[in-house]
């Protein structure tokens, strides 16, 4: 299991043969709204691409919005915990961001369907349940803008840059991955998160440290 991974959510009664059907069922369901859509997928579809009755698929979720819920919230969790264990582990706020970003990279390249749900299909969720990933996501933003801040502080970054701007600019490089990477291409998501993040970073440098 990666750095960027953590576990679906489980069945109640957890035999080895349940929790891999289970991790399938999630995965294929993100695969599915990535290629269709949400709107576009029913529960039949994902039946037959994972080789279950429909019926059977009930001992897994409770319904297609039960699915999508746990999709974006296996992205949104990825998230607090960037931001709360990013500080964590010390270095200067060029360095953290730079962390940051690179695991956000990884992320997004490896979990390329999740992500696509996170970001393109979470209007289908309640509006309760929207608010709580609105929250995480500009909490998220909050604290890179205070490492963009902080950076300018001690001279890393540079002191002209606005630090709403400059947040927004390198995320967006990160987070339309979804929106082009295949598997199977010339570099793996460990490659291209690397080469992002640190084109991200670079943009962020005093023009002393890029001339």
């Amino acid at each position: 299991m990666s750095e960027t991974s953590r576990e679906w959510p489980r069945p109640k009664i957890r035999p080895r043969k349940a929790e891999l059907k289970n991790d399938q069922i999630f995965e294929t369901a993100a695969r599915l709204f990535y290629e269709k859509g949400y709107a576009a997928t029913s529960l039949q579809d994902l039946a037959n691409a994972v080789g279950l009755q429909k019926g059977s698929l009930y001992y897994y979720i409770d319904s297609k919005k039960d699915l999508l819920f746990a999709i974006t919230d296996y992205a949104h969790t990825f998230f607090v915990e960037l931001t709360e264990n990013a500080k964590a582990e010390g270095g200067t706020p060029l360095q953290t961001l730079e962390r940051m970003l690179l695991q956000h990279a990884r992320f997004a390249a490896e979990h390329f369907h999740v992500t696509a749900a996170f970001y393109n299909e979470r209007s289908a969720l309640s509006d309760e349940y929207q608010e709580r990933i609105v929250a995480t996501r500009d909490a998220y933003e909050a604290s890179l803008r205070g490492l963009v801040r902080s950076g300018q502080e001690s001279g890393e970054i540079a002191a002209d840059l606005d630090p709403r701007l400059a947040v927004f600019g390198v995320l967006g490089m990160i987070n339309w991955i979804h929106q082009w990477y295949r598997p199977g291409g010339s570099l793996s998501p460990a490659e291209i998160a690397a080469t992002l993040s640190r084109q991200a970073v670079r943009s962020l440098l005093p023009r002393t440290h890029t001339d």
